[in-house]
């Protein structure tokens, strides 16, 4: 399809209710935005236990909370991995058996093949 026409078309910054200040103030909330995650990211990594844990106890400690509710973040944590353990634990061990069941039946059928094919090998001889 090939056009003929040419239009022309033009629009003012009037038209487009265009605002430079609100630009620049946008423009300037990400600039600020951008640093207060990469300073909270530089925090996190720098302490103790992780960025999670970091993370975790820099959160409460921002709230003015007291060290007990930081011992108690981390004993939950600590719940949550060991059940993360457990689960995980739980699915290898599932893995496992279904995997010594396909064994098991696939030596049963090769057996039961080679059984057929030394049959019927004797009959022609």
């Amino acid at each position: 399809m090939k056009i003929t026409e040419k239009t022309n078309i033009s629009r003012t910054n009037e038209s487009l209710n265009y605002q430079p200040d609100r630009e620049k103030q946008f423009k300037e909330t990400l600039s600020h935005a951008r640093d207060i995650i990469s300073s909270a990211a530089t925090t996190a990594t720098g302490l103790s236990g992780g960025p999670l844990m970091s993370l975790a106890s820099a959160a409460s400690s921002a709230t003015g909370s007291s060290v007990s509710s930081d011992t108690l973040m981390q004993k939950t944590l600590q719940e949550q991995n060991q059940k993360f353990n457990m689960d995980f634990l739980k699915l290898q061990n599932d893995i496992q058996t279904e995997n010594r069941k396909y064994t098991t039946l696939s030596n049963i059928s090769k057996a039961r093949h080679d059984t057929a094919k030394s049959a019927i090998n004797n009959m022609r001889v």
